[in-house]
């Protein structure tokens, strides 16, 4: 997960959703994850992780989801918009 925030340069809390989200998509290989899934994953990359993102993560999901980088496919469920998908594999794909 550091690896993953790191290649995105990782600076605000919907960037440090975006990277959790890109883990648990690319590198988990789950299609969709839940609330809680991202925010254990945000844990996974403490030189990133603010104690805030976790008490701020309704307002990032909906606004990520309002900009369709993130489905909510069911209640406290997400999945990668596929746009977003394919962007985030091709960024970390040059950062190997």
């Amino acid at each position: 997960m550091t690896t993953i925030a790191t290649a995105l340069d990782v600076d605000s809390g919907p960037d440090m959703v975006m990277a959790a989200a890109a883990y648990l998509s690319l590198s988990e290989g789950k299609e969709v994850f839940s609330r809680d899934d991202i925010r254990k994953t945000m844990r996974e990359a403490p030189a990133y992780y603010k104690p805030s993102m976790t008490s701020n993560l309704t307002p990032y999901l909906r606004r990520l989801v309002k900009k369709d980088r993130i489905r909510q496919v069911a209640e406290k469920k997400y999945a990668l918009a596929m746009a977003a998908r394919e962007e985030l594999s091709e960024t970390l794909a040059g950062h190997q």
